[in-house]
């Protein structure tokens, strides 16, 4: 772009227009004849590619002096006539054949065991000669140039089983490293890595995962539960809680194809009992015996257990609760039948819990759900046992709980119970 002053006889000036009450203007003509030739002067060849005039017009303000109104800054756009020499074209790069240059950017390659991930885990070795090819180098110096280097997994199926000393197979085929060339003639890696392959033992049997801990469960969802009045003109909305300490047991760990997973049964009282205290009305669940299922699955690559993809959250249903209403509370004692029946329970009264149950050659872990602290329906809770070993007898028979009755708490009992109580391994 080159700038000139206005050049005389470049411009017509037209007649002045309007009135006192509108004001006045007046339309100036300014023609690119005369700033094209002053242009090819210095830059020669051009011709205008807009031939017409450009108007520019003025006005006269309150003390008579002329403004620009509209038009500026006046500017002709040229185009050059004159034929530009074609640059040659760029060579492209060499083709990134060099060993030594391929390991530096392809970094390790990886071989993992998905059988037994915590026995043989990950292996990673230097790129092997021979185990790759390097194609053809593609595209442009507009574009840019790509080329692509497939990697097979053979040599290091056989490195990987020879220093574990075991028979692994893969599935993987060849991955594909797309290297990229930059501005500065490098080649440098676009996709691909890190490169890994999958093998599977074939001289042990799937080996499965240990089951997830409290602490996997409890962290895995921020919303994995939400509470529902199903009374539409309540107005009460729902309410969304992250799994609660004590409201969920863990089932086994089951091999479902190639992956492992593990059912978490999730149960609704204490997420009642926090909608209650959250929107400070009585609820109970409707109807009553809900629970949820958690499936966990296991991330053989992390070892690590999360959620299914596309994992939605568990529903619990509840409808607004008569505070006159009763419930009962039972407790199951996980071997033989019911341990203890409290019934006519008021709603939000603190919920009775009896005595710890006794099994020969047991101890008591709790109650599966955790108890809810008050009543906000029919519940049932059922006794946990840990075994400890050889049966003894215990010398004083428990006696059958009545409904309502809490049963006794003191008496003899064997000489290892008695210690595991006093160690707090019991109540």
């Amino acid at each position: 772009t080159k700038e000139f002053d206005l050049i005389a006889d470049s411009y017509t000036v037209g007649d002045v227009e309007g009135n006192a009450n509108i004001g006045y203007t007046c339309k100036v003509s300014i023609f690119p004849d005369k700033y094209v030739d002053a242009y090819n002067n210095l830059i020669n060849g051009h011709t205008v590619t807009e031939a017409t005039a450009k108007i520019v017009t003025l006005k006269s303000n309150n003390d008579s002096a002329w403004l620009v109104d509209r038009g500026t800054p006046v500017e002709f756009n040229v185009q050059c006539e004159t034929e530009q020499p074609t640059p040659p074209p760029s060579a492209p790069p060499a083709k990134p054949d060099d060993y030594g240059t391929l390991k530096n950017l392809l970094g390790n390659i990886k071989v993992t065991c998905v059988t037994s991930v915590t026995a043989h885990g990950t292996k990673e070795f230097d790129l092997i000669a021979d185990s790759y090819t390097v194609g053809d180098v593609e595209g442009d110096a507009i574009s840019g140039y790509t080329c692509d280097v497939s990697i097979s997994p053979d040599k290091y199926v056989e490195a990987y089983n020879a220093e574990l000393s075991l028979v692994h197979t893969t599935y993987d085929t060849a991955k594909i490293v797309t290297l990229k060339c930059n501005d500065d003639s490098a080649w440098v890696v676009d996709t691909g890595t890190p490169v890994e392959f999958k093998v599977k033992c074939e001289t042990l049997e799937p080996t499965p995962p240990a089951k997830p801990t409290d602490n996997d469960v409890l962290g895995i969802e921020d919303e994995a539960v939400k509470v529902h009045c199903i009374n539409d003109d309540s107005g009460n909305n729902d309410k969304d809680y992250g799994i609660l300490p004590g409201s969920f047991s863990i089932g086994d760990v089951i091999l479902k194809g190639d992956v492992y997973t593990c059912d978490i049964t999730v149960y609704p009282e204490l997420y009642v009992a926090e909608y209650v205290k959250d929107l400070k009305t009585p609820h109970t669940l409707s109807p009553a015996g809900q629970t949820g299922t958690i499936t966990l699955i296991y991330y053989a690559e992390n070892q690590v257990w999360g959620l299914m993809p596309n994992y939605v959250p568990i529903v619990f249903n509840v409808t607004c609760s008569d505070e006159d209403e009763t419930f009962t509370v039972t407790y199951l004692d996980g071997f033989s039948g019911t341990y203890a029946t409290y019934t006519n329970l008021k709603y939000g009264v603190r919920t009775p819990v009896p005595a710890n149950p006794y099994r020969s050659g047991y101890i008591f872990l709790g109650w599966e759900p955790s108890v809810a602290p008050t009543v906000t329906g029919d519940a049932r809770y059922v006794a946990q046992w840990g075994y400890i070993g050889p049966q003894y007898p215990n010398p004083t028979p428990v006696q059958p709980v009545q409904p309502g009755i809490l049963p006794p708490q003191t008496g003899d009992m064997p000489l290892w119970y008695a210690i595991a109580r006093f160690l707090g391994l019991v109540k």
